[in-house]
């Protein structure tokens, strides 16, 4: 009987990567997509390379999503072994000046609350399975960038969720880890709208940021995730990982004199 993973937020991206290195590890994958059309889509690529995946239409911002989303995944497969919370409601990322205060709350129940009611819904058949939580943070929780502070909170409130949900399931076998990706090349910043060129111009920027010289790819993300799954992370729990090139701990130069 195949592990079955759930990934949200998975047709691209780091969620795409997760997805595909979990169902090349020979897990049975559900991703999910805001469209039914885009998490099928998904899934068949999955299918077509010889894994096992079926598309589910979620959103991270509707309450009634999180439960149907795993019952529905229990009616394909009858077990849950991992999952990731990866989906975001891109309200995080939006400059706070803007905002009106339901605005605010809004970014804050859909990715933090609803992160948290989406990892209850899962506990009872991750227990059955001894299984994981991987939830994915963000290297902002170590060097804050400027202009995205609902985010840098947000990030921080599921690296918390991560370190006492581990203490709270250790005893149940469930493990629950974090990963803490530096800037990885996706479609990001094209999705919101930046213009190829400027998207180029951003990764040539913030490849400097990181002591390891380059910016990430999905699959960096995508292995971390499928080791901390496997037999090989099972004695990890309630542990960030950071997977930024060094970004968090990036050496600045001293002052030498002129």
């Amino acid at each position: 009987n195949k592990r079955v993973a759930l990934i949200t937020g998975s047709t691209k991206g780091i969620g795409q990567s997760i997805a595909q290195k979990l169902a090349a590890d020979g897990m049975a994958v559900v991703v999910t997509s805001r469209t039914k059309e885009g998490a099928q889509q998904a899934a068949d690529g999955i299918n077509g390379a010889g894994g096992e995946a079926l598309g589910l239409k979620f959103n991270i911002e509707e309450r009634k999503d999180l439960t149907a989303v795993v019952e529905s995944t229990l009616d394909a497969f009858g077990r849950l072994d991992v999952l990731v919370n990866n989906a975001l409601s891109t309200s995080s990322a939006m400059p706070v000046d803007t905002l009106t205060d339901e605005q605010i709350e809004f970014a804050f129940t859909s990715n933090i609350t609803h992160t948290f009611l989406l990892s209850r819904a899962a506990y009872p058949y991750l227990k059955e399975t001894g299984g994981s939580v991987i939830n994915i943070g963000s290297v902002v929780v170590n060097r804050h960038f400027l202009g995205i502070p609902m985010y840098g909170i947000i990030k921080a409130a599921v690296l918390q969720m991560t370190k006492i949900l581990s203490a709270e399931w250790a005893g149940e076998g469930i493990t629950v880890n974090a990963i803490n990706p530096g800037f990885i090349r996706t479609s990001a910043f094209s999705d919101f709208g930046m213009p190829e060129e400027l998207v180029k111009k951003s990764y040539d920027f913030y490849r400097d940021y990181h002591s390891l010289g380059r910016v990430g790819e999905p699959a960096d993300i995508g292995k971390m995730a499928a080791y901390l799954a496997s037999e090989a992370g099972s004695f990890i729990t309630g542990a960030v990982i950071e997977v930024d090139g060094g970004l968090s701990t990036k050496g600045l130069p001293m002052y030498m004199g002129d």
